[in-house]
């Protein structure tokens, strides 16, 4: 992410880190491709931390890899995002919050 946002491509106000997703407040010129960036390079890195400690996890990320997914063997992040545009200053508060 700090990639992204030192070639300005990725603008973070926010974030928040679950167990199973997260959630970024962000922006940027091409958000959209910003993101499949950011998906690809740490979907690459938590494979390989994965494969190097022999971790079961990696089982289950070979195991939930949508079906028409032929050119790859693993799948990190689920398919698609679900952005929703901020509008205005009340609503970016409450997201924040």
């Amino acid at each position: 992410m700090k990639f992204l946002q030192n070639q300005e491509r990725l603008i973070l106000y926010g974030y928040v880190i679950l167990e199973n997703h997260c959630h970024l407040l962000a922006g940027g010129p091409d958000l959209g491709q910003a993101i499949v960036s950011f998906k690809s390079f740490t979907a690459g890195r938590i494979v390989r931390r994965l494969q190097d400690r022999h971790s079961p996890i990696l089982d289950l990320v070979v195991f939930h890899k949508a079906r028409h997914k032929v050119d790859q063997e693993h799948q990190v992040w689920q398919e698609g995002s679900n952005p929703e545009q901020i509008q205005g200053e009340t609503m970016m508060r409450q997201k924040l919050e």
